[in-house]
């Protein structure tokens, strides 16, 4: 009953955040508030969900390995989170794009 009330709070204030950090372009901020969230929880579903949207806040920075880290982390908590294994998988690719074109740009 209380983890599903904190599950709710988190959702609503997840939902919060992400409109306030995209609207204005915040990513680092967005993604130093999930990681603190990710750090000082000790609930594994939030622990998840937290790496799950800091790694979203890294890809939007276009910081490809760290939303790469993030991910990987979020499913070592939450192996079945299909939306996180997708999210890594783009964000692979990204890196791999940047790497290639840093690599043309030697």
């Amino acid at each position: 009953m209380v983890l599903n009330f904190l599950e709710s709070i988190y959702s609503a204030f997840k939902a919060l955040l992400l409109v306030f950090f995209k609207k204005e372009q915040k990513f680092a901020e967005a993604a130093e508030t999930f990681k603190k969230i990710a750090e000082t929880t000790k609930d594994n579903a939030l622990k998840s969900s937290a790496y799950h949207n800091l790694g979203n806040s890294l890809l939007e920075a276009q910081q490809f390995a760290e939303s790469v880290e993030a991910y990987k982390n979020a499913l070592r908590l939450n192996p079945k989170d299909e939306e996180t294994r997708y999210n890594l998988a783009y964000a692979q690719k990204k890196l791999k794009e940047q790497q290639s074109q840093q690599n043309k740009n030697c």
